[in-house]
């Protein structure tokens, strides 16, 4: 077995690392070993580094852990304090919104009825009608502080008629099947296979 062996860093679990013993754990990663397993004493060697690498991994996660959790659990708090406030504030906000485009979209279809009807006049020689139909086709819906912008977006009206280039395959569906029927059949096109991954004990 060939390796170039990790730098090994002791860390005092009572008061978390210093930056100092973070940056020779990065430095350790940085010189990783790179092994190659050609026995069976080669691959036992392995588990022992794989499992003694393991556990200084949990031992760093549970003191980034020590330090992590009350500072969320402090952010958690601070949101649910705050939370019912602002939803009720946003609620009275895309209610105000909703009541205003409603508005916009009733005085737009108002004056394309109204733009509609001026041409006819003008086309049955009653300018003068006409043009007194044009200050309500002029007329803009102003809110001070509020400005309006139009977003091209989409909608699925007929999924058949989307071309086959847009679908999505739903894997999770695909693998609830799997399991349902204990990996045997697979759908047309879907293939089950074994993939083989080493686990540590912590």
């Amino acid at each position: 077995m060939t390796t170039t062996r990790a730098l090994t860093v002791t860390v005092d679990d009572s008061h978390g690392p210093s930056s100092t013993s973070l940056r020779d754990y990065q430095q350790a990663q940085r010189d990783a070993f790179i092994m190659t397993v050609t026995g069976d004493g080669d691959y036992a060697l392995a588990g022992e580094m794989l499992v003694e690498t393991q556990r200084e991994v949990r031992s760093l996660e549970d003191q980034r852990d020590d330090i992590v959790k009350p500072l969320n659990d402090a952010l958690k708090r601070v949101r649910a304090l705050y939370k019912p406030a602002l939803d009720s504030l946003t609620a009275t906000k895309e209610s105000i919104k909703k009541a205003m485009l409603s508005y916009k979209t009733q005085l737009e279809a108002s004056k394309a009825a109204a733009a509609a009807e001026a041409r006819r006049l003008m086309a049955a020689g009653q300018s003068k009608a006409a043009m007194a139909l044009v200050d309500h086709v002029n007329t803009e819906a102003v809110a001070t502080g509020v400005s309006s912008r139009k977003t091209w977006k989409l909608r699925v009206v007929d999924p058949k008629k989307v071309p086959k280039e847009f679908w999505i395959i739903d894997e999770a569906a695909l693998r609830r099947e799997a399991v349902a029927s204990g990996w045997n059949d697979p759908p047309t096109g879907v293939e089950y296979y074994q993939e083989e991954s080493l686990t540590a004990r912590r």
